[in-house]
C-alpha cells in the first residue's frame, strides 16, 4: 500500500493535500530568496567553522539549536545530546534500527502517522494500535496493551498530532511518562509537525489550550520521572524550510553516539552524495537562523533584510489563513455529512467522511479530477480496520493538509474533491 505523501503527490499539475509538509508559507520572493541563496553559498565557500562531518552533524548549528532549547526553558540540551538528520523520516529510521528488531511491539496512536506506520512495517515491527480521545492516549487501554504486547517502543506525536491535529492534554502527558517509567519503555516524541520552535507562543498567537502543555521531555524533568526514556525528533522541515529538510533527534549522549554509529555504517549508495547535501542543508539553516546570511563579512554591506523570526511569523499568518479558508470551504453543501473539528494549529485538517463511504474510493475518484489527499485507512495500524483486541477501529477519514498549497490551489482542490463527494453521495440517494 502507497502510503508516502510524495507517492501521492503524483507529476503535472494535480493539487496534492496528501504530503506531510507544508510549503513554507511562501513568504520570500523570488529576489530576497536569490539574496539569501548568494549568502549562503558564500558561507559554505568560506568554511570558517567546519563541523559539518563531525559525529551528530553541523556543530555550530546544534549549539544553535542547545541555546534556543535553553531560551525556553528546555534545560540540559546540549550538543552532545542532538544528532543532525537530512529529514524526520532519516531520524525515525535510525531509532527504529536502534531500539526495534525484527517483531518487536511497537504501540502507536489510534490513527497514527501514516509515515512513521510504514517506517515501522519496513522495520518488521509489530505495530500495536493504542485507543485515544482529543486528549491523548487513554491509561487504563495503555496500560493493558502494555502488559499483553511488552513492548520495545512507544511512538506519539502528542502536540498538533499527525493525521488529527490533536493537541494531548498535560494529563495525558505525565500518565505515558508515569507509565513507561513504571514499565521502562522508550518513548519516540515527534514533534516535527507540531509548533514551530523556539517562538515565544504570544508571538505565535496560537490558541491558549496549546501551551497549556509542555513536551514530553521538559515534563520527564520536571516531574523526576528519570525511569521514562524520551527520545525527541524536531524539525524546521515540515513546517518551515521544507528546501532543506533538516531535523534532528534529542536524547542522551551514548544514544547519539550509537546513532552515529549506525549512520555511519549506512551503505547506500547514495551516502557521500547525500552526506554532502546534509551538510550543506546544515550550514544553509544555520547562516539563516543566525543572521550571518544577512551581511557581508567582508564589508559589512548588508545583503538581505530577511529575519527568521519575522519569517516565523509570516508562515505562521498564511498557514491560519489557509486553515480559516479550508475551514470555511468544508462548511459547504457538499460537505454536510463530513466533521472536522479545527485544531487551532499543526498542518492538517481531518474530516469524517459520511457513514459507507471510502477515503481510498474517494481519493481515485478525486485523483480523476486533478486533486489528491492521504486517505484515512492510510493512518491505521491494522489494515482489516480490527485492533489486536478485535475491537472495530476505523472511521472512514481523510487527512488534508492545508499547509501545502497557495490559497487559490487551496481552493480549487476543495472544489474538486467537493464535486467528487458530491457524485458519491447523489449514487447513494438512489
Amino acid at each position: 500500500m502507497e502510503v508516502w505523501g510524495s507517492r501521492l503527490e503524483c507529476t503535472g499539475d494535480i493539487i496534492s493535500f496528501a504530503g506531510k509538509n507544508g510549503d513554507g508559507g511562501n513568504q520570500l520572493d523570488r529576489a530576497e530568496l536569490e539574496k539569501l541563496l548568494d549568502g549562503i553559498e558564500r558561507l559554505e565557500s568560506e568554511a570558517q567553522e567546519d563541523g559539518g562531518a563531525a559525529a551528530g552533524g553541523y556543530l555550530p548549528l546544534r549549539k544553535w539549536l542547545s541555546e534556543a532549547y535553553e531560551a525556553i526553558g528546555e534545560h540540559g540540551i546540549g550538543p552532545e545530546r542532538m544528532l543532525l538528520t537530512g529529514s524526520a523520516e532519516e531520524a525515525l529510521g535510525l531509532l527504529l534500527r536502534a531500539v526495534v528488531k525484527l517483531g518487536d511491539a511497537v504501540l502507536v496512536e489510534t490513527p497514527a502517522s501514516p509515515e512513521a506506520l510504514a517506517l515501522l512495517r519496513e522495520r518488521g515491527a509489530v505495530i500495536v494500535p493504542v485507543a485515544c480521545d482529543r486528549d491523548g492516549m487513554l491509561p487504563d487501554h495503555l496500560r493493558e496493551v502494555i502488559r499483553i504486547a511488552k513492548p520495545a517502543l512507544v511512538y506519539v506525536t502528542p502536540q498538533f498530532s499527525n493525521p488529527t491535529s490533536t493537541v494531548w492534554s498535560r494529563k495525558r502527558r505525565l500518565a505515558l511518562l508515569d507509565i513507561c517509567d513504571r514499565y521502562g519503555i522508550p518513548i519516540v516524541e515527534d514533534d516535527s509537525a507540531g509548533i514551530v520552535p523556539f517562538v515565544e507562543p504570544m508571538e505565535l498567537n496560537y490558541p491558549e489550550s496549546s501551551y497549556k502543555t509542555s513536551s514530553l521531555y521538559r515534563l520527564r524533568q520536571e516531574e523526576q520521572l528519570t525511569g521514562a526514556k524520551v527520545i525527541g525528533i524536531a524539525s524546521f522541515e515540515s513546517t518551515l524550510c521544507p528546501s532543506r529538510p533538516v531535523s534532528w533527534i534529542i536524547s542522551d549522549p551514548l544514544m547519539i553516539m550509537e546513532l552515529s554509529i549506525i549512520e555511519s555504517q549506512n551503505e547506500k549508495a547514495v551516502l557521500k552524495k547525500q552526506q554532502d547535501q546534509d551538510v550543506k542543508n546544515q550550514r544553509a539553516l544555520y547562516a539563516i537562523l543566525s543572521g550571518r546570511v544577512n551581511r557581508d563579512t567582508r564589508d559589512d554591506e548588508e545583503i538581505s533584510s530577511f529575519g527568521w523570526r519575522k519569517f516565523v511569523l509570516s508562515v505562521k499568518a498564511s498557514y491560519m489563513t489557509r486553515r480559516t479558508l479550508m475551514l470555511e470551504l468544508l462548511q459547504g453543501d457538499e460537505w454536510e455529512e463530513c466533521d472536522v473539528q479545527d485544531p487551532g494549529g499543526g498542518l492538517y485538517l481531518w474530516v469524517s467522511l459520511p457513514s459507507g463511504l471510502s477515503s481510498e474510493a474517494l481519493k481515485r475518484a478525486a485523483m480523476l479530477k486533478g486533486v489528491t489527499f492521504m486517505p484515512g485507512s492510510f493512518c491505521y495500524a491494522t489494515s482489516t480496520g480490527i485492533d489486536s483486541f478485535g475491537d472495530e477501529i476505523i472511521n472512514e477519514s481523510i487527512r488534508l493538509n492545508y499547509a501545502a498549497q497557495s490559497e487559490d490551489r487551496l481552493r480549487r482542490g476543495m472544489n474538486l474533491i467537493g464535486e467528487a463527494l458530491s457524485e458519491f453521495t447523489a449514487r447513494s440517494s438512489y
